[in-house]
């Protein structure tokens, strides 16, 4: 098995979930940033700029603005030694990147784990929880049932493209 970037390439590159994260030391207007670059952290504080929002019910919202492309983010991201959001650095997430029987298997696991069973497709139903609504449950079991014919109609695709 593969390592760190080995796999299917989407858009982009890197998926945001692998990306190294940011420590946040924060000031009124600015944020001093602490991050790990090649395994070691670097204490050569960066700044990043904030703007600030309005909200509907009162209070203000803060963003970072990003250092390369200077839009609104609310999260940023470090690739190497740059900081940047994730249109700058084309991230996409795992999801993004899923075959649709990918993400037919994963609503399923989804589903079946708020049932209180496994994450394994092959068992049987779950029975169902108790406070949950006979109608929850009922459309629980038809959308795991839709997600059997999804998965099984995206692997015959899959493989009959082969």
């Amino acid at each position: 098995m593969g390592g760190f970037g080995s796999g299917r390439k989407g858009r982009g590159g890197y998926v945001a979930e692998q990306v190294a994260s940011i420590l946040v030391l924060a000031t009124q207007r600015s944020l001093s940033l602490r991050f790990p670059v090649h395994r070691q952290l670097s204490v050569d504080g960066r700044s990043v700029d904030l703007a600030w929002t309005p909200c509907h019910f009162g209070g203000h919202r803060p963003w970072f603005l990003c250092p390369r492309c200077r839009r609104r983010a609310g999260r940023l991201f470090l690739l190497g030694a740059e900081i940047g959001c994730r249109r700058c650095f084309r991230l996409s997430y795992e999801c993004q990147r899923e075959v649709p029987h990918e993400r037919a298997i994963r609503r399923e696991q989804k589903i079946r784990v708020r049932l209180g069973g496994g994450h394994s497709i092959l068992d049987p139903l779950p029975p169902k929880p108790k406070g949950m609504h006979w109608r929850t449950y009922a459309q629980c079991a038809e959308r795991i049932a839709q997600g059997g014919a999804d998965i099984t109609k995206g692997w015959e695709d899959a493989y009959s493209r082969r």
